[in-house]
């Protein structure tokens, strides 16, 4: 078995192989296992769009929800973490407002983050309630930034949200106890 992993911009794979054997008696001995680190490989200069594929498989495969927004707060894009924390695919998710993720008390909210955002004020772990598509309302931390186009203009809203209510209901347990 070959594994490759990043380590500071080069490639690095490791092959590993396990092998048993036997002695003369037919008595098997202890399995053996061999590590092989091959030479190393550098990342192709030009690896904008390896850099960009690499970003997108690790937003893709993220636990986080992680869903990037307009300015008019319209969802455009939707990864499988957001779907696993909402419930919803993402083509039920994209071209919608973002307010169908807030509890209906922060309608405002998605307006609001906007705007701290696009005066350069990126929230980090604000804490609030979102909304399930059953309709559960869930404890959520949320970190929202700006997405910029080359020239540094805010195109649009990062969102990042993990689901926090194990904790605050510890929190609550812990309060009243």
């Amino acid at each position: 078995m070959t594994k490759v992993f990043p380590v500071r911009g080069t490639l690095c794979a490791y092959t590993i192989g396990m092998s048993a054997t036997k002695t003369a008696g037919s008595k098997p001995l202890p399995l053996l296992a061999n590590i092989h680190t091959s030479t190393q490989t550098t990342m192709p200069a030009n690896h904008g769009d390896t850099d960009r594929a690499i970003l997108a498989a690790i937003v893709e495969s993220s636990n986080e929800a992680i869903v990037a927004l307009t300015l008019d707060g319209i969802i455009y894009t939707w990864n499988g973490g957001a779907e696993q924390l909402y419930g919803y695919t993402a083509d039920e998710a994209i071209g919608c407002h973002a307010s169908m993720l807030s509890a209906p008390t922060c309608d405002e909210e998605v307006s609001d983050v906007i705007s701290r955002v696009l005066t350069g004020s990126p929230i980090h772990q604000a804490e609030g309630k979102d909304v399930h598509q059953d309709g559960t309302h869930m404890d959520v931390a949320v970190t929202a930034s700006p997405i910029k186009a080359e020239d540094g203009a805010v195109i649009g809203v990062a969102r990042v949200a993990h689901h926090i209510g194990a904790r605050k209901e510890l929190e609550r347990e812990l309060l009243f106890n």
